[in-house]
């Protein structure tokens, strides 16, 4: 009878804290969007000069075909979703930091993808590029899709245009602005040249609309004599024709590689595959960080992937520190052992700091992962739109079949945690916690500040810094396996209860400090 109370009150405060959960994440995500939407829209009316980026989706198999034979099918869509939020970030920067009346339309003309795909991919976006926003290209040869794109543009009232390509990583805003400064003046078209004989960008006066049925017109597109034939073209067709200064170089083939490692950031062998550093904040975890320790090097696909294993102590008591060395004598991969001030905030912080790899997972010190973790996680981050990615949460009392008659009804009710949380990280909260992992690319980590100095709060906090830049994906793998211990310790309403009671404040704004203090009591004192 006690088994059958305790489960229904458990059930009850999952009813209520999923009921809560969903009104708060879900009225907050629309209001969010609709807010975007209009403050985009509001911002585009006042807007005389638009940008256009022609680029694909990118899907594997159908992006960057002449990449495939060097990056395989996956690395050459990666390559060319990596260039294409790289000049995203450079345009955003343009119109954050624009002193030009007006401001800038942003547009990226896409082909292949969907409607829903396009807005999963770059619908966050708009919180911090207000002028974004995405139209299929036209059919037809490429001639036809700029000027179907620009007379479209001059319709809407806008007096500039101009077009660049989706795979040229050296742009800057100079180039940009260089265009855009040509238009205002004198010329009615303006040209950016390509190192293999195209153009990188191409722009026009409203004035240009006279000629735009005849100035693409008989052009060998993909050829090296490109850029040639479109300045004699736009010659004959009387167009005022201003020519950049800058030449650059489109990424088509292998040869052009470098100018994507160059200007993008990332090594040609981490779009082909995985390099990692997993970084670990321990205090006294002497039980536990020996079989976490075990399952990183175990459970990834190939340990040549995983370059280091960073623990940050944040002062152990216990001799965690002497297991973290006594394992890392023997292990494949490098263990490094540092230390920091306590807690996990100040502790992931150091530990991401000391990181080396492209690719960096934050787990806790008593997590199990699950097989393949480092391949899961790899492709999740591909997904276009995903800044960074969890596991599925999971505890050891759910998953082991070797458990106690009394521990019964606490392993019913994590059951229904665990589903809760699934739910929870999804659509439309994407709010994981610090025991499901964390994992993203360093530029990523690096772009939205990393954790913050707290002893709490600091996986939500920085949650909703990456929700900002996009959204938060789920490994399609095993679970992420955390230890029940502090639920059997404590006991399941109070443990859950508090969890969320504390996100809750943090929600209405009672700062992070305040809640530690709460949380940790005389604990905190003492650190």
């Amino acid at each position: 009878m006690l088994y059958i109370v305790d489960v229904v009150i458990g059930l009850i405060y999952l009813y209520f804290a999923f009921l809560l959960t969903y009104v708060n994440c879900h009225f907050r995500s629309i209001v969010d969007r609709v807010r975007s939407m209009v403050r985009c829209r509001k911002y585009r009316t006042t807007c005389k000069d638009c940008i256009i980026i022609f680029s694909r989706y990118p899907r594997a198999g159908t992006t960057k075909t002449r990449l495939i034979p060097t990056l395989g099918q996956d690395g050459a869509a990666y390559c060319q979703l990596l260039m294409t939020e790289h000049i995203l970030d450079t345009v955003s920067d343009l119109v954050s930091h624009n002193t030009m009346p007006g401001g800038f339309e942003v547009e990226v003309q896409y082909k292949d993808g969907s409607p829903a795909e396009m807005e999963y991919w770059l619908g966050r976006r708009r919180q911090h590029t207000p002028g974004l926003v995405w139209a299929e290209q036209a059919d037809g040869d490429l001639g036809n899709k700029m000027r179907t794109a620009v007379l479209r543009k001059f319709a809407q009232g806008k007096d500039n245009v101009v077009i660049i390509g989706g795979d040229i990583p050296g742009i800057t805003q100079n180039e940009l602005l260089e265009a855009f400064a040509k238009l205002r003046g004198k010329t009615d078209m303006v040209l950016g040249q390509a190192e293999d004989g195209g153009y990188y960008l191409v722009g026009f006066h409203k004035t240009a609309s006279k000629y735009m049925a005849n100035v693409f017109e008989d052009i060998e597109w993909g050829t090296s004599s490109v850029f040639q034939q479109q300045t004699k073209k736009a010659k004959l067709c009387g167009a005022s024709l201003g020519i950049l200064s800058t030449v650059l170089s489109d990424v088509d083939t292998e040869m052009e590689l470098p100018e994507f490692e160059k200007e993008v950031g990332v090594r040609r062998s981490e779009v082909i595959e995985d390099s990692w550093s997993v970084v670990i904040p321990v205090l006294n975890e002497a039980n536990g960080i020996g079989k976490t320790l075990e399952s990183v090097v175990q459970n990834c696909s190939d340990v040549n992937n995983i370059k280091e294993v960073v623990v940050c102590d944040g002062g152990s008591t216990d001799n965690t520190r002497d297991v973290v060395r006594e394992f890392g004598r023997t292990s494949p991969v490098i263990i490094r052992l540092i230390h920091s001030p306590p807690g996990r905030g100040f502790q992931l912080r150091s530990g991401a700091y000391e990181a080396r790899s492209e690719y960096i997972m934050f787990i806790h010190g008593d997590s199990i992962l699950p097989q393949n973790y480092n391949k899961a996680a790899y492709r999740c981050l591909q997904r276009p739109g995903v800044v960074a990615g969890a596991f599925q949460f999971a505890t050891d009392l759910v998953h082991n079949q070797d458990y106690l008659p009394q521990e019964r009804a606490m392993r019913t009710k994590l059951y229904w945690l665990e589903k809760f949380v699934e739910w929870r990280c999804g659509n439309p909260a994407e709010l994981p916690f610090g025991d499901q992992g964390l994992f993203m690319r360093r530029e990523m980590y690096n772009k939205v500040g990393g954790y913050p100095k707290v002893y709490l709060m600091e996986d939500v906090i920085l949650d909703g810094s990456l929700k900002v830049f996009g959204h938060i994906g789920k490994a399609e793998c095993g679970p992420l396996i955390t230890s029940s211990r502090r639920w059997i310790k404590w006991g399941f309403i109070r443990i859950t209860a508090t969890n969320h009671f504390i996100i809750t404040c943090y929600k209405y704004g009672i700062h992070p400090d305040t809640l530690a203090k709460w949380y940790y009591g005389d604990k905190l004192k003492k650190q």
